[in-house]
């Protein structure tokens, strides 16, 4: 029971932390701001974190942890097609994972959040990728004479850019629409001038 309550707690700390920062901005809110939105004393809000930062870092750290539990969770033994670095089904447990904590993702790519978190998410995303290399031996001859280094770049930057901008648009489209955005992305040649 108690456990539960202090999960309870730290919910509702992330959630109006998150609040906080899409009204904000991280840099202008203090644990004051948190705790009185929380409905809480400071006193609480230190039980469970040392400060602001603490609070950004944990909360950034458990979307990431939960981005990879659904990297490496069901459908992630073999994409269904040799040039794709995921599959259908990791997609779209990506895309209702980010969906199940939209809020507190919405305000970490915010303007007034963190940047920190976009990158950390393409550094998740490039090492389940070079994981996976063994999957699309043809990336070589999808990306032409494109270096492989900028190859995983362009492909990362597409994947990530999609759901970024679809986040951002409040998640209006389907998931089933953006993951298939994503696939054809990440299998389409870069355009070459000839």
């Amino acid at each position: 029971m108690l456990d539960r309550k202090r999960e309870a707690t730290k919910l509702k700390i992330k959630e109006n932390f998150a609040k906080l920062i899409l009204e904000k901005g991280f840099e202008s809110l203090t644990v004051s701001d948190v705790a009185r939105s929380s409905k809480i004393n400071r006193g609480t809000f230190y039980l469970h974190y040392l400060d602001k930062y603490d609070l950004l870092q944990q909360l950034e750290d458990e979307l990431l942890a939960g981005f990879k539990e659904t990297f490496e969770g069901k459908g992630a033994s073999r994409p269904t097609h040799e040039r794709h670095f995921m599959s259908y089904e990791i997609i779209m447990n990506s895309l209702h994972y980010a969906l199940d904590n939209y809020l507190m993702i919405r305000a970490l790519i915010s303007e007034r959040g963190d940047f920190g978190f976009i990158e950390d998410f393409k550094l998740l995303l490039r090492n389940h990728l070079r994981k996976k290399a063994i999957y699309f031996p043809t990336i070589n001859s999808m990306f032409g004479d494109i270096p492989m280094d900028y190859a995983e770049e362009i492909l990362l930057s597409r994947t990530t850019s999609i759901l970024l901008l679809w986040l951002k648009k409040g998640s209006v489209e389907p998931p089933e629409l953006i993951a298939n955005l994503i696939i054809k992305a990440a299998t389409a040649p870069p355009m070459t001038s000839s």
